[in-house]
């Protein structure tokens, strides 16, 4: 079967700060533990209302009804990865 292109499969890429919370998310992480982790690893404050806004916009973009559904979804398509030692 030939793959197309995310694009022309109708689901808009993600970004990689969408991508870095979706596979935060998928590690079980919160909201707040989210902002407070960017936070740290970026050395800048990252608010939770940034990190909700990144969630519905990966919501839109996989047409996932919930987190759970977006995870499994980007799982499925391999855009994301878990660390197995998590």
């Amino acid at each position: 079967m030939i793959q197309l292109p995310l694009r022309q499969r109708g689901i808009s890429q993600l970004s990689p700060r969408e991508l870095q919370v979706l596979e935060l998310v998928a590690t079980g992480l919160e909201t707040a533990e989210i902002a407070r982790q960017l936070s740290v690893s970026e050395a800048t404050f990252i608010a939770e209302e940034t990190v909700k806004s990144l969630q519905r916009c990966v919501l839109t973009k996989l047409s996932a009804r919930s987190t759970a559904h977006a995870v499994a979804i980007a799982l499925h398509r391999s855009l994301i990865h878990l660390d197995a030692s998590n």
